[in-house]
C-alpha cells in the first residue's frame, strides 16, 4: 500500500512537472483567442458588404450550431422578394479560415438546425410541379459537407425516392426524421436577428 502511494505521489509530482495540469486553462484560452479571431473574421465580412453569392444580407445573428466553443454567425435579407424571402447563409471560422454556406428555400421553402449537433437542413417546395428537395448537412471542423439530397413529390408515388430508390411516403419520412430529427431543431425563421450597427457592438 506505502509502495502504491509512493508510485501516485512520484506520478502527481512529474505531471505537475510537466505542466500537464494547465491543459483546461490552456483550452479556455485558447477557446477565447478562437473567439476572438472568428469575431474578427465575421466583423471585416460584414464590413466589406455583407455579401455572398450576389445577395447583400442585411440581418445578422450568433447561434451555437456544432459543439465547439465558437458561435457561428448567421446573416439574412428577411425581404418580400420572391427568390430572397427565405435565404440565408451560415458563417463558421474552422482552423483559421472563414466558411459559408448558403441556405436558400425560396418562398416555400425553409431552413433550420439542431443547436449543437452541427446539423442543418434545408427543403424547398415547387408548387407548379409538387416536388421537394430536401438537403441535410453537417458542420464539422472540416467545414459544411452534405448528408443527404433527396426529393419526393406527393402527388406521384414513384417519384418519392431515398437513396434513388423508390420508397413510399412513409418510409422516406421516417428516413427523414432519422437523419434529421425535427424534434429537436429550431428554424431559421424563429431566430432574432439583429441589424449591422447592433452585430458589430456584439462582435466587439
Amino acid at each position: 500500500m506505502k509502495a502504491m502511494k509512493r508510485t501516485w505521489s512520484l506520478v502527481l509530482a512529474l505531471l505537475l512537472t510537466l505542466g500537464l495540469f494547465a491543459v483546461l486553462p490552456q483550452s479556455a484560452e485558447a477557446a477565447a483567442a478562437n473567439n476572438k479571431a472568428a469575431y474578427k473574421a465575421y466583423t471585416t465580412w460584414i464590413r466589406k458588404g455583407a455579401d455572398y453569392q450576389g445577395t447583400k444580407y442585411t440581418k445578422f445573428a450568433l447561434v451555437r450550431i456544432d459543439g465547439d466553443s465558437t458561435p457561428e454567425l448567421i446573416a439574412t435579407v428577411q425581404n418580400d422578394t420572391y427568390y430572397e424571402s427565405s435565404c440565408y447563409v451560415v458563417l463558421s471560422y474552422k482552423k483559421g479560415k472563414l466558411v459559408k454556406k448558403r441556405f436558400d428555400g425560396g418562398v416555400w421553402g425553409g431552413a433550420s438546425y439542431i443547436p449543437g449537433k452541427g446539423k442543418l437542413y434545408q427543403f424547398s417546395y415547387n408548387r407548379g410541379s409538387g416536388m421537394i428537395y430536401e438537403d441535410i448537412y453537417r458542420l464539422s471542423s472540416k467545414g459544411f459537407s452534405s448528408v443527404h439530397g433527396e426529393y419526393r413529390n406527393d402527388w406521384e408515388p414513384s417519384l418519392i425516392k431515398w437513396n434513388s430508390k423508390q420508397v413510399s411516403k412513409t418510409v422516406y419520412e421516417k428516413n427523414i426524421h432519422k437523419a434529421f430529427n425535427t424534434s429537436e431543431a429550431q428554424s431559421f425563421e424563429k431566430i432574432t436577428f439583429k441589424s449591422k450597427t447592433a452585430i458589430l457592438k456584439k462582435l466587439k
